[in-house]
């Protein structure tokens, strides 16, 4: 009798765990559903083109292994990112999504900053910023792991 009261009570517990997990299997059966008719569609999807603007401005990662005050950033066309960042003092973001893994980047970017603190002007300076390499990756397990 106490085994049976204690597995009632188990099983009271697990009611709201499972009523979750069949939502989540719905919501997952929607969205393949959803992907596996886009797939199918006629109709491709475009790819966006992002056209050079004076709001953005280059960014480049110092490869791991560099000393970042001593070497000189190169601009590129490779990544950019708008100028806004630098306003909002969120380029460190930025910098974790572009420049992934410290086995690959040191932890230092630099973003080019032009005359008037914007893109539009001519002298390219560059800010340097201390960032998390690491910081994407160890969200993404963060994500898994919380499922």
């Amino acid at each position: 009798e106490a085994l049976q009261a204690e597995l009632a009570a188990a099983e009271a517990e697990m009611v709201p765990i499972m009523e979750a997990y069949q939502k989540k299997q719905a919501k997952l059966q929607d969205i393949a559903a959803v992907l596996q008719k886009e797939q199918q569609g006629a109709k491709k999807p475009k790819l966006a083109t992002i056209k050079k603007r004076a709001s953005r401005v280059p960014v480049f990662c110092f490869p791991a292994g560099s000393a970042a005050l001593k070497a000189t950033p190169m601009e590129s066309d490779d990544l950019a990112t708008n100028s806004s960042c630098l306003a909002a003092q969120a380029c460190h973001f930025v910098c974790s999504v572009l420049c992934v893994s410290s086995r690959n980047f040191n932890g230092t970017c630099a973003i080019g900053v032009r005359d008037g603190g914007d893109a539009s002007g001519s002298e390219l300076t560059w800010a340097y910023l201390d960032f998390d390499p690491d910081a994407l990756p160890r969200e993404r397990m963060y994500a898994q792991m919380r499922g």
